[in-house]
């Protein structure tokens, strides 16, 4: 598969897969290109890495998604691959690290990914029940073991799980997000909402790991675009788009899981390995970061 680095990768589906590019430092749409339709309604996606998304259907059949190219056009290796059923998530995301997350009538769960290209249970297992109550309207990864939720009454909130399958959570926003349908993260503080209008705005969490949402620099002005995202599900290449000092940089995300992590481990996992390529500047003038969060209320759910 060709991809281009030092960029935001945002597959969709909307009965086919889409692919769209997207300009980390500006915020700017470099393309989308349309691939052929899947065969069956998806309800859930999660992107593992750059040629390999999962998706589900209504009756909880898992599939694995081959991408052949997303260079000039979108096409796949073969037809969606049934891998697993009982799958009944509203929403599923993977966090670049060996871990997938989903949710169902409100238990939020995780399971652990031993291979970059699963086939089934003996590659995504080890479910393990984090809470209840995740009651949330859209949900993305920010990083290893961290998600990112909106939800009906405005709030943004992070939250991190620990090795013992604890969590934690922090408000960054306690109102004005509930206007986004969906939510996306490449990595490197970067956030992206679409609303119910197909509209996608961007963000930036200045440092991403503080557990604030006071720096984050809003771009309402400036969206990605004002219409024309009307897939029903998006998903993002995880953990991909790193700041490096003053530039963004790509990151070759990690396909599975540690061994170290593994019930069984087996010598067939991916190690973790990175890679960086056209970069783009990340960190943002003084103007940019005294937007104030009142300015910002008035346009983050359009």
């Amino acid at each position: 598969m060709t991809r281009s680095g030092g960029r935001g990768h945002v597959p969709g589906l909307r009965g086919r897969l889409t692919y769209s590019q997207i300009d980390p430092s500006s915020g700017d749409r470099l393309k989308t290109l349309v691939g052929p339709d899947l065969g069956f309604v998806p309800k859930a996606m999660a992107t593992l890495n750059f040629n390999t998304v999962l998706a589900t259907d209504s009756a909880g059949t898992l599939y694995r998604i081959d991408v052949r190219t997303n260079n000039l056009s979108l096409a796949l290796m073969s037809a969606p691959v049934q891998i697993g059923t009982g799958w009944t998530h509203d929403k599923l995301v993977y966090d670049g690290h060996g871990h997938l997350y989903g949710t169902a009538e409100g238990m939020l769960l995780q399971y652990l990914v031993s291979q970059p290209k699963p086939a089934g249970s003996q590659h995504i297992g080890q479910r393990r029940d984090i809470g209840t109550g995740f009651v949330l309207k859209a949900l993305a990864s920010t990083g290893d073991d961290r998600l990112l939720a909106n939800t009906a009454d405005g709030r943004l909130i992070e939250y991190r799980i620990d090795s013992a399958g604890g969590w934690s959570s922090k408000l960054l926003a306690s109102a004005d997000w509930s206007g986004f349908e969906k939510l996306v993260s490449p990595g490197g503080g970067l956030y992206y909402g679409v609303t119910s209008a197909g509209g996608m705005y961007w963000y930036q969490d200045v440092n991403p790991t503080d557990g604030s949402g006071s720096d984050i620099v809003y771009h309402n002005d400036d969206p990605v675009d004002t219409s024309g995202w009307t897939q029903t599900l998006l998903s993002a290449e995880p953990e991909t788009v790193a700041c490096m000092g003053r530039n963004y940089a790509y990151v070759l995300s990690q396909s599975a899981v540690p061994r170290s992590e593994l019930d069984d481990p087996h010598p067939t996992t991916q190690p973790l390995t990175y890679r960086y390529r056209s970069a783009h500047r990340c960190t943002r003038s003084r103007a940019a970061r005294s937007a104030t969060s009142t300015a910002a209320s008035a346009t983050a759910s359009p």
